[in-house]
């Protein structure tokens, strides 16, 4: 998965498809399907850690040897190409990932129609992956984080306060963790001004963007587990009165 170019492991995944002599229907059966898994597949592993993974096509195969067996290479995406730092998943983290996995598959995360806030989170998340300039997917999770913790009656006032309070509040029930969210939130919405407002004086660092990186994979982590059930502006006014 990755870069064509730069492709060090493959994910393989084996599944149940009824075989049609012949191939007649061979090339449609379950596609639909089977790219919502690997789409699937690929955004969990993003939630779970930082890297670079995505997928730009897929090689279907039957496993079992028998004369009529076929291979069919499928590329219907938007492709999924990923860039940035290589994804590493250690030999000490594949038991993590997969109570991770099993924790994951009880939820929709590719498309969430009952809540409109979380799916655009998802998707600018999933989007900040695509992009080759550091500026570009740091404003990519700044939507996700706009859009994960604000609500419609919400005025322009004091905005990067209001959403960096949410955050903390909604990440932690430590005060002391909670003064140390809010900080670094406001300073990494402030950079989002001075990026978006033409700003030159202060260049984007990579930094930034892997701690905003880092911030809105766990909020979209607790968003799924905990209220992905409920409506948007619920989760807003619960936050607001914590």
């Amino acid at each position: 998965m990755g870069d064509l170019a730069k492709v060090k492991n493959v994910l393989k995944l084996k599944y149940l498809d009824k075989k049609t002599i012949g191939g007649i229907n061979g090339q449609n059966t379950d596609t639909e399907q089977l790219m919502r898994l690997v789409k699937k597949s690929v955004y969990v592993l993003r939630l779970y850690k930082e890297g670079s993974v995505g997928a730009c096509f897929i090689k279907k195969s039957d496993s079992l040897d028998i004369p009529i067996s076929q291979e069919i290479i499928i590329s219907p995406f938007p492709y999924e190409y990923a860039f940035g730092k290589d994804y590493v998943l250690t030999t000490e983290e594949v038991s993590g990932f997969q109570l991770f996995w099993k924790d994951m598959d009880n939820y929709e995360i590719i498309e969430i129609n009952n809540n409109h806030n979380l799916n655009l989170g998802l998707t600018r998340f999933n989007s900040s992956y695509t992009k080759t300039s550091v500026e570009d997917k740091f404003l990519d999770l700044i939507i996700a984080y706009e859009t994960l913790f604000s609500k419609k009656d919400d005025s322009g006032d004091s905005i990067s306060h209001k959403l960096a309070l949410r955050y903390a509040r909604f990440i932690s029930n430590d005060f002391t963790k909670r003064g140390c969210e809010y900080g670094e939130m406001k300073k990494l919405y402030i950079k989002r001004n001075k990026l978006v407002h033409g700003d030159s004086k202060e260049k984007l660092k990579i930094n930034d963007f892997e701690n905003l990186d880092h911030h809105i994979r766990n909020a979209l982590r607790f968003y799924i587990t905990k209220y992905r059930l409920k409506e948007h502006d619920d989760v807003i006014k619960g936050i607001d009165f914590k």
